[in-house]
């Protein structure tokens, strides 16, 4: 990466004053249920109107004014808390205010704009909150995985490769200056030889009462940025046949990221973390096997299992996001129409019928949705007080 700001290369990143040690057990069996911290679903319909059509692959969901914005790789859509579809995003080009390999967004509400990354010309494209029109850009002359907004009018940046292709490290934290296109501060180095061993998704950003939330899944840490300082707030231990090998030998056996997931013990966050003031969540997966992680902040407990299909409370989610006290996740029409009819194998017809009677918003639901529809977005409420399993 080039800017005006030193490389700070593999500076060596403090642990918090108050680090916490998460011990993640990967062999338990145990079942995590949702019911144990939700009150509730509630499955939202989209309006997808001709000329509106949501990819299979939604990959992320951000509740902010009202709104529900959502990405599929493609476009960013926009619809109103019922639904209801409002405009969306994803003009292609490399022209002004046009996008070429939408990479990830963010929203934010000190601009009132929706920022997208456009990954191909190294650039992202502001655009109005209100109606999706078209702002301003800024360039960052280097590549971006992800994107974070923060209230003093800077970005974090998670830089996914270096846009010089004689570099042998990149450091993958990144605050900007968007204004003057200057890079603040710049951490986390990571050689350039495991470049193919990270996913967008890995690498996440969160707000807390104390700063940014930042993932790494390189390394297991969470860490926390406040101001231009960055500290290592949680520490992920899975155990030691679970560490993740330097050897720059190891990675020549592999060609990516899904490689080492399916031949070796080493953990894959591929939801990052998504957290708050109360709750850290996130996924992982080993051997192709799903994990989940949920650690209440307040109480200081962790909870981790195999699975989190709770039968009683809706279908698994493809993809789960706190904001404030709200948990939101999405989850695609076969899932649900699966859950569903499998649950109605498994209960007599008077249960079923009962069931049905007191879930009225599901009936509707399985009414109007097909297998080839467009994704539902769900959204679960938080408990007041987050409660573990018994």
């Amino acid at each position: 990466m080039y800017s005006c700001h030193n490389h700070q290369g593999l500076k060596k990143v403090p642990e918090a004053p108050d680090m916490v040690t998460l011990n993640v057990n990967p062999d338990l069996n145990s079942k995590l249920y949702y019911s144990s911290f939700i009150d509730s679903i509630a499955y939202i319909q989209l309006q997808t109107p001709e000329g509106v059509l949501i990819g299979s692959n939604a990959r992320k969901v951000i509740f902010s004014r009202n709104q529900y914005f959502l990405f599929d790789e493609n476009k960013v859509y926009a619809f109103n808390s019922n639904g209801k579809y409002l405009y969306d995003i994803g003009k292609r080009g490399n022209g002004p205010g046009e996008l070429n390999w939408l990479e990830n967004f963010t929203v934010d509400t000190t601009r009132n704009s929706v920022d997208i990354i456009s990954l191909a010309n190294r650039k992202v494209v502001r655009y109005d909150i209100n109606n999706g029109n078209f702002i301003d850009e800024f360039t960052t002359k280097f590549y971006v995985g992800n994107i974070y907004s923060r209230r003093d009018g800077n970005y974090l940046l998670y830089a996914s490769s270096a846009s010089d292709s004689s570099a042998e490290e990149i450091d993958n934290l990144v605050i900007y200056d968007a204004q003057k296109e200057f890079i603040l501060e710049s951490v986390l180095g990571q050689p350039i030889y495991m470049k193919n061993y990270q996913g967008v998704s890995n690498n996440a950003f969160s707000n807390t009462d104390k700063g940014v939330l930042f993932t790494r899944c390189l390394d297991n840490n969470i860490y926390l940025i406040s101001g231009n300082e960055v500290s290592i707030k949680y520490k992920i231990d899975y155990g030691q046949k679970y560490e993740l090998p330097t050897d720059k030998k190891f990675y020549n056996k592999f060609e990516d990221l899904g490689q080492i997931m399916d031949q070796t013990d080493y953990p894959i966050q591929f939801s990052g973390h998504l957290g708050n003031k109360q709750v850290l969540y996130y996924n992982y997966l080993i051997h192709k096997k799903q994990f989940a992680v949920l650690y209440d902040i307040i109480h200081s407990i962790l909870l981790n299992g195999r699975g989190i299909n709770d039968f009683d409370n809706g279908p698994d989610y493809f993809m789960i996001g706190l904001y404030q006290n709200q948990l939101i996740g999405i989850t695609e029409p076969s899932t649900f129409i699966r859950h569903f009819k499998k649950m109605q194998k498994q209960m007599n017809k008077s249960d079923w019928l009962q069931y049905l009677n007191d879930h009225p918003q599901i009936v509707s639901i399985l009414e109007t949705s097909h297998a080839q529809d467009n994704p539902i977005l769900a959204v679960c409420y938080m408990k007041n007080k987050f409660k573990p399993a018994e």
